[in-house]
């Protein structure tokens, strides 16, 4: 009898304790959302309040337009995937809203 198993997702946890009936009967099945350790999650975890998190935020969106050219709008949306183009990644979701995402 197994103890658990902790998948890349919460959604990817759930469609795993659907579909796979190998895993029915583990007491628990958990998505890590980022596996990560908050020490090691830079600059990001060490800012004390919403105002320093939403100036750090603004600046590393100017980094980003100026870095690649792009039209310099702090309220432009920037969508960033980083991952192997697979559908077990999750490419299929960007694919059906990429529509949405681009005229909004």
């Amino acid at each position: 009898r197994g103890f658990g198993v902790c998948a890349v997702s919460r959604n990817y946890a759930l469609e795993a304790s659907l579909k796979h009936t190998v895993l029915w009967g583990l007491p628990e099945l958990r998505g890590i959302e980022n596996c990560m350790p908050e020490s090691e999650r830079g600059s990001a975890a060490k800012l004390g309040d919403k105002a320093e998190y939403e100036d750090a935020r603004a600046k590393a969106k100017r980094f980003v337009q100026e870095k690649y050219g792009l039209k310099q709008d702090p309220d432009a949306r920037i969508f960033v995937f980083l991952g192997r183009w697979v559908k077990q990644k999750g490419v299929d979701y960007i694919a059906d809203v990429t529509e949405w995402m681009l005229g909004t």
